[in-house]
């Protein structure tokens, strides 16, 4: 019997050996599934994050025009029902287009850790997760073009409508931008922009309308 187990254990290992491992972006979309969610309101759609959580309570990043300056919203994971989510968060600068929501539902995990702006390098890879036009999931690659004004990345990860609100990150899963706008300009490549992820750090940037510090302490570096 001992010999049968140690001829199963080999074969075992000689598949995993050899089988193709899964890239980056593989692993990326695998994580999406729990980590990025669906946001819907009465006028929009757009695409959220988890980065942070306690049991079964979430911290959603997204755009502030997601959310439209509305108390709530309905946030859909992957695998999970529809919940009701609140808007706890928004940037103090209005023309920062950031915010926060708080959503209960056992279905979601956090994203990733967030990685900070002056890690971010021109050139490097990401990938942007998000619902362009409602085909839900999407995962487009591409580069970090520039950093823009000590806020903006530009990247060539395709982003589009329904992309607003959903994370950009590196090669390690790492969370470097919100993807934000695209600029469209005749007889040019579009110009896609996400703002850095860790402006949810600065605190003083940011105005709550409920108490939120246990879950903001999840994501300090």
């Amino acid at each position: 019997m001992l010999g049968v187990v140690s001829v199963a254990l080999l074969v075992l290992a000689l598949l995993a050996l050899f089988l193709p491992r899964p890239t980056w972006v593989e692993r990326i979309a695998q994580k999406a599934n729990k980590g990025v969610v669906l946001i819907e309101t009465s006028s929009t759609t757009g695409t959220g994050f988890v980065i942070a959580s306690h049991k079964e309570r979430h911290l959603i990043m997204t755009n502030r025009h997601v959310v439209d300056g509305l108390a709530d919203c309905l946030i859909s994971g992957r695998h999970t029902l529809p919940v009701n989510g609140r808007i706890v968060g928004l940037a103090a600068d209005d023309q920062i287009d950031l915010a926060l929501v708080v959503a209960q539902s056992d279905g979601l995990r956090p994203l990733g850790s967030i990685a900070s702006f002056r890690s971010v390098r021109s050139g490097e890879e990401v990938v942007a997760v998000g619902h362009p036009f409602g085909l839900e999931y999407t995962v487009t690659d591409g580069i970090i073009s520039a950093k823009r004004s000590g806020l903006m990345l530009q990247t060539t990860a395709a982003i589009n409508p329904g992309n607003s609100g959903g994370p950009l990150l590196n090669r390690h899963g790492q969370i470097v931008g919100v993807n934000t706008m695209v600029i469209r300009a005749e007889n040019a490549d579009r110009l896609g922009f996400a703002i850095r992820a860790d402006f949810v750090f600065d605190d003083y940037e940011w105005e709550f309308s409920e108490d939120i510090s246990d879950l903001l302490a999840k994501i300090r570096r």
